[in-house]
């Protein structure tokens, strides 16, 4: 059985696996002790729409797909006997972005 008073602190790093300009995390590292939840929040920020484009109804809605990956490393807290330190667990952001 597992003693849960042999329980650490753990760490958490969120980082883009490349250069994201459309995402940004208002957490990007922290410390949870066992038993507490902690909220992480990821915004969304579309680039401006050109002011002689943007009242043009012919180009409403013209867009892609944008995507992002995030990796979360957790590190620390109890670990079983035998398992490893770290976990990586890849966070995938979507956004529909308009702009021609």
């Amino acid at each position: 059985m597992l003693d849960i008073k042999m329980e650490k602190n753990a760490n958490f790093d969120l980082l883009p696996k490349k250069e994201d300009k459309y995402f940004e995390c208002d957490t990007p590292k922290g410390v949870v002790s066992g038993a507490q939840e902690v909220v992480v929040k990821f915004t969304f920020k579309p680039p401006q729409i050109d002011p002689l484009l943007k009242d043009i109804g012919a180009l409403k809605g013209i867009g892609q797909w944008v995507e992002s990956v995030w990796e979360c490393k957790l590190s620390g807290g109890f670990i079983e006997p035998g398992t490893t330190d770290l976990l990586v667990i890849d966070i995938v952001l979507r956004a529909y972005v308009e702009q021609i």
